[in-house]
């Protein structure tokens, strides 16, 4: 209900369309106002509304699903660059059991030579600006809203750049690779099953399908346990198929049967890891890639010695300012997220830390 009020001076009677004041309508409870409770208007107009709603104070902004922080180190900074540079050094005339023996008719003393090579990958910048018109400002000037209206807009561009850092970390940009497709990782190919007939495969198919696959460093000499890996990450079908199956032969489902017993946790538990945990988890962007895009399993350790993800600038506010020609404030925000960086796989001709495992379409 709104009244239209003068409260100073009688402009007319009922129904004659001019305004009424509030001491000639309500003399009995205008007489028991203080004078500073009697001066309801401005300019000679005022407002009275009810108020029938309750105000919730929850803002429901969209929710996002970013997962990179859990699937490798991050490393952070403060300083706008163009590229992230590492050095990797590589052995040569390693001396072994054989070649390093002197003496007895073997007089070959082995000479031991170290290379560094200096690699560079590429950093994407990341700019974003929201706009605060003057009439806007003034216009919520008082009003109930729950919360700041300049959060809500850095939320929003906070939004995007975790969105775009996710991709940068998993697909990469353009022709350079990600932590999903990266081209100096090797690709591997699941020969038994594929997404149709995956749920046609016995637990002791799958089971050993995993042990496959974790066997492969094992055997590779180059990082024994240094490099077992401790992550495998798989496509939501698979996690789904793994998650519904249960057997008298375990307590919970196979996946987390696999997460406990696996021949990469009877090794480190022999040989007196501390502390070893093998995690299995879905990511959905693995659902459509691979060589048939039908889904593709990673696997490595998830350590920054071997896994590294930079922002060398960390998302901050860069500069706020008016924009006298479009009447409004502008305020802009700068990141920086690198290509993801994977010193121990140094092409897909070599295995590496970093390892692929791919679905078929079909079974050759």
């Amino acid at each position: 209900m709104q009244l239209k009020l003068n409260d100073n001076l009688i402009r007319g009677n009922h129904g004659d369309g001019k305004v009424i004041s509030l001491r000639q309508m309500y003399p009995g409870y205008y007489n028991t106002l203080s004078v500073d409770q009697r001066k309801i208007h401005d300019a000679g107009f005022g407002f009275l509304q009810s108020n029938l709603a309750k105000l919730d104070p929850t803002v429901y902004e969209p929710i996002q699903d970013v997962t990179y922080g859990q699937d490798m180190t991050i490393e952070a900074g403060s300083e706008l660059v163009e590229s992230i540079e590492y050095f990797t050094a590589d052995y040569t005339g390693v001396m072994d059991r054989i070649n390093n023996i002197f003496g007895q008719n073997a007089n070959v003393i082995p000479v031991v030579n170290a290379g560094y090579d200096l690699h560079r990958i590429p950093v994407y910048t990341f700019q974003i600006a929201y706009h605060h018109s003057f009439v806007e400002m003034e216009m919520v000037k008082g009003k109930k809203f729950p919360g700041s209206l300049e959060k809500i807009y850095e939320d929003a561009v906070k939004f995007g750049y975790q969105l775009f850092v996710n991709r940068v970390a998993y697909l990469g940009m353009g022709n350079t690779g990600g932590l999903f497709t990266s081209a100096n990782v090797p690709v591997n190919t699941v020969p038994t099953f594929t997404p149709t007939t995956i749920d046609t495969a016995t637990d002791a198919e799958l089971i050993a399908l995993i042990n496959g696959m974790l066997e492969a460093y094992l055997t590779n000499p180059h990082y024994t346990l240094q490099g077992l890996p401790d992550t495998m990450l798989i496509p939501v079908w698979f996690a789904s198929e793994l998650s519904s199956r249960h057997s008298a032969l375990y307590t919970s489902n196979l996946r987390n049967f696999l997460e406990q017993n696996n021949v990469a946790v009877d090794e480190a538990k022999a040989r007196g890891v501390k502390g070893y945990e093998f995690k299995i988890r879905s990511r959905p962007e693995l659902d459509t890639i691979g060589t048939d895009s039908v889904g593709r399993i990673v696997l490595y350790r998830n350590d920054p010695k071997f896994v590294k993800l930079h922002l060398p600038y960390a998302f901050k506010h860069f500069f706020t300012g008016p924009d006298a020609a479009n009447f409004r404030y502008t305020s802009l925000f700068v990141g920086q997220v690198s290509e993801i960086q994977l010193p121990y796989n140094p092409s897909d001709n070599e295995f590496g830390i970093v390892s692929y495992w791919d679905f078929l379409a079909t079974i050759e």
